[in-house]
């Protein structure tokens, strides 16, 4: 009996597939495809800023090539710069008829490595020698910055363009200085209405590089910024530029050195009173409003002679969470003072000054 041929089993599968998978299962061929190409995996996106008389230029380079191998030392990160006016919006414009091209090979990354990323500083008086004679003057001027990795032929897929005004940066802020208060650091410097521009305020961990954001900034005529969110018992540093509407920043200010530790004490309490009742002293105070307040601890002293100083004794080793407390042993016909402190969630705790002492007696039974 003649054996039947069976069908191409193809229908289930997406329509783009469905044609080349056909070729192969039913004994057709195409024609071969060329192998892929290797090249480089793409560097992420460009970014430019200026500070001072600097174009600093940051990126994260890749490692590998599109075949999951190591890029080799002979890679190399090339930037490409152009002046065309307006802008490009393409990166192949840049990468067609760049004004100049600067080429860091791969071995030498590392001196420009910020954590994960590449700062890659352009001084505006180096650019300007790369270009020609009628650009020497750049203020005002937009650079558009392209980068690409090659490694041999290969070359990467380029990043987007990224462009920037050369611009007059204005200087750092004066007399800077910085202090903890009891709810985060303030950051003072000099100033007045006639400054130029913002201010940047960069928080970093102590040693580490800047991040490429502030932490906050604040108007021309201010000369102070409170940080409510640093990290408790953690050195950190503070490094203020000025910034301009055109987009450029000073150089550096002053290094700032700051470690928040919580060394202040909760308010004294307000309200203690006194009272007996049924053979106990009560005591009652309104409550304190501090955020990280852990408790009260609340002190008795009897007192033998008037005039003499209390000798406190505390009746709460671990502090009490509310506003009132019962003395259910005092003695008969002793006179007592009392007072109540606060204390906060630091280690060690912050202890408020003693409140308005409270008097009170209880009555020797007949």
């Amino acid at each position: 009996m003649r054996a039947r041929s069976r069908p191409c089993a193809i229908a289930w599968l997406a329509p783009s597939l469905v044609g080349a998978l056909a070729l192969s299962s039913c004994g057709k061929k195409g024609p071969p495809l060329p192998p892929l190409k290797t090249v480089p995996e793409a560097a992420s996106a460009l970014r430019a800023r200026q500070i001072g008389d600097r174009i600093i230029l940051t990126l994260e380079p890749p490692a590998k090539l599109t075949d999951g191998t190591l890029l080799s030392p002979s890679a190399s990160l090339d930037i490409h710069v152009t002046l065309k006016s307006p802008p490009p919006d393409s990166p192949r414009t840049v990468l067609s008829q760049p004004a100049a091209t600067w080429s860091i090979p791969a071995h030498q990354w590392d001196r420009y490595r910020r954590a994960d990323r590449l700062e890659i500083p352009l001084p505006l008086e180096r650019i300007a020698a790369a270009l020609p004679a009628e650009s020497v003057t750049l203020l005002g001027k937009p650079l558009s910055f392209v980068a690409e990795v090659v490694e041999g032929q290969g070359h990467s897929a380029p990043t987007p363009v990224t462009t920037i005004a050369a611009c007059a940066a204005p200087p750092p802020p004066s007399g800077q200085s910085a202090r903890i208060v009891p709810d985060g650091v303030l950051i003072t410097w000099g100033g007045g209405s006639d400054q130029p521009g913002r201010v940047n305020v960069y928080r970093r961990d102590a040693g580490a590089p800047l991040p490429l954001d502030p932490a906050g900034e604040a108007g021309a005529s201010e000369t102070s910024y409170h940080d409510g969110r640093v990290p408790e018992n953690k050195p950190v540093e503070y490094v203020l530029r000025r910034g301009t509407a055109a987009g450029c920043e000073s150089i550096d200010g002053d290094v700032l050195a700051v470690t928040w530790i919580d060394i202040f004490p909760p308010a004294q309490p307000q309200g203690l009173a006194a009272v007996e009742e049924e053979g106990t002293i009560r005591l009652f105070w309104r409550p304190n409003q501090e955020s990280d307040l852990r408790g009260y601890r609340v002190y008795r002293s009897a007192l033998r002679n008037e005039g003499d100083a209390p000798e406190w004794m505390m009746l709460t080793p671990d502090a009490i969470v509310t506003t009132s407390f019962t003395d259910a042993q005092p003695a008969p016909g002793v006179t007592y003072i009392y007072a109540v402190t606060a204390v906060d969630d630091a280690e060690p705790v912050n202890e408020s000054p003693y409140s308005e002492p409270a008097g009170a007696i209880l009555e020797a039974e007949p």
